[in-house]
């Protein structure tokens, strides 16, 4: 049987929800970005897709030749002229040999501390695809270099390295579905001094690690059902915390788990629809200078809609809601959950090879007489979120 872009003998009905599932809605072939899903209300468990590729390893060899640009997304609040894009970065797929017969290479970079969803600053794939399995190494790395803050009597050196070792897996389990497995192990290294204290730590760390499924069955060629699970466990030293303000070096003890079942709807070949219900729970702790945990849980539910309107245009709209007890300040979700309650609004542009993805900010549709240059002037930028990507 013909190769296809999702593993040499994949079924032909599969493979048609699949190519479907992963936005290659009307003409040309998938490739989309961060953008595309966050502009779908952050579906990206929920559906096939290109950026995928750095959570779901095994889908490697599914995306071969494709070069990936993340321009970066601006934050919502503070002054805008004061805002810097965020979750930067770009790389690419490549299939090694004619049709990828001797594996497909994967190479990313961001910028240290501001991965976003990516693994790492740098990050080093390789997968292979056989009769009915694909199977993706990943090996990444964060490093940031000796820091001094404040002067030489109060001030503290910093030196913090990440290694992250990925292995993926898919596997077709018949006429209609196949499976998704991924997880990672972490090992974390900290070097902290601060004469001032005085407070020493060299601390190297093998206790974080996470794990994740999920299973795409096409129940009918209209209908896509998606159950999906993860869980991640961090322990280890950090630095700064984000989650209650706490400042210098803290020890981390965390764990989350998510269980949830999407939906992909495709009525025709120019419209996909995503629907997914999750449940989320989890515990926090920080113990530091000071000490505080709490555990959380929540509900999630998430509407994505996207439609080829024309050749080279796509509209996108996504819309999320998350509800539970209120247990303080809620922790970071690994796919960066924004607010209890965000409506997204994003296009994409198809120019022959070359995808362009945009997300408006919440006040762009607001100010529709400059939306080329600037919605509103010094008050927001057009859009908050910009991706390319670029098959070859």
């Amino acid at each position: 049987m013909r190769q296809s872009r999702h593993g040499p003998r994949l079924p032909v009905r599969l493979a048609l929800i699949v190519v479907l599932a992963c936005g290659a809605i009307g003409v040309g072939a998938a490739r989309a970005t961060e953008t595309r899903l966050r502009s779908l209300g952050g579906v990206g468990d929920l559906c096939e897709d290109p950026a995928n590729v750095l959570r779901w390893y095994g889908c490697l060899a599914s995306y071969g030749n494709t070069a990936l640009m993340e321009l970066g997304e601006f934050g919502r609040e503070g002054d805008p002229r004061d805002r810097q894009a965020a979750h930067q970065g770009g790389g690419g797929q490549f299939r090694l040999g004619p049709d990828g017969r001797n594996g497909t290479l994967g190479a990313y970079l961001a910028r240290h501390g501001d991965t976003g969803t990516w693994p790492a600053a740098w990050n080093l794939l390789y997968g292979r695809a056989w009769s009915s399995w694909q199977l993706a190494l990943l090996f990444g790395v964060s490093k940031s270099d000796l820091e001094t803050t404040g002067s030489d009597l109060i001030g503290s050196a910093r030196d913090r390295e990440d290694e992250i070792f990925g292995l993926g897996g898919r596997w077709d389990l018949g006429s209609s579905a196949y499976l998704d497995l991924a997880g990672e192990w972490r090992g974390a290294w900290l070097e902290y001094r601060d004469p001032a204290a005085p407070v020493t730590i060299a601390d190297r760390s093998w206790g974080s690690f996470g794990a994740r499924g999920r299973l795409f069955w096409g129940v009918t060629p209209e209908v896509v059902l998606v159950p999906y699970f993860a869980y991640a466990r961090d322990d280890r030293w950090e630095l700064d915390s984000a989650w209650t303000g706490l400042a210098g070096p803290y020890l981390l003890d965390a764990w989350s788990t998510v269980g949830g079942l999407g939906l992909n709807l495709l009525p025709s070949g120019d419209v996909l629809g995503i629907v997914g219900l999750e449940v989320r729970r989890g515990h926090h702790h920080e113990e530091g200078m000071t000490s505080s945990g709490a555990g959380w849980s929540e509900f999630v539910a998430r509407l994505g809609l996207e439609a080829r309107l024309r050749p080279w245009l796509s509209l996108r709209a996504g819309a999320l809601t998350a509800s539970g007890p209120d247990t303080g300040v809620r922790p970071a979700s690994p796919d960066g959950l924004p607010e209890t309650f965000d409506l997204t609004l994003g296009l994409g542009l198809h120019l022959g090879d070359l995808d362009a993805d945009f997300l408006f900010n919440d006040d762009a549709p607001f100010n529709l007489g400059s939306l080329v240059t600037n919605a509103g002037g010094d008050e927001a930028s057009t859009f908050s979120s910009v991706s390319l990507a670029y098959r070859f």
